[in-house]
């Protein structure tokens, strides 16, 4: 409980993605800002490809909704997508949005939308840490 209250203090965005059910939950629970799963999803998947990467998206948004999803890369680290190797063929990724029916708005959304959002209320939290 203290190490939440205080990551919002400093204004620090906390990140769920490598935390057991258990921790997940119950930082979820006491978090007062968004929390985000920077990597997940398609990374388990052998040849995972763009059309693999928007079927995730698919289905999250399906069960929490576009205001809650949002793309990120793993460039340096193999992050493995056949299509979207690098930043390059980013493109791609919009094709297969705007081709499954997603319109700019949420478009912007998954890209960086929900991103500076999460990072706009995670700010709102923070404290006065000048004493730190």
């Amino acid at each position: 409980r203290a190490l939440v209250t205080r990551l919002h203090d400093l204004g620090v965005i906390i990140d769920v993605s490598q935390l057991s059910s258990a921790a997940f939950e119950q930082t979820v629970a006491r978090s007062r800002a968004p929390v985000v799963a920077s990597h997940s999803a398609v990374r388990a998947l052998p040849k995972a490809t763009v059309v693999d990467l928007v079927d995730t998206i698919d289905y999250v948004v399906k069960l929490v909704g576009v205001a809650h999803v949002g793309i990120s890369s793993d460039f340096e680290h193999a992050g493995g997508i056949v299509g979207y190797g690098n930043a390059s063929e980013a493109i791609n990724i919009t094709r297969e949005l705007l081709r499954r029916g997603y319109n700019d708005v949420e478009i912007g959304k998954v890209w960086s939308g929900n991103w500076i959002r999460v990072l706009r209320e995670v700010e709102k939290l923070r404290g006065d840490t000048s004493n730190d």
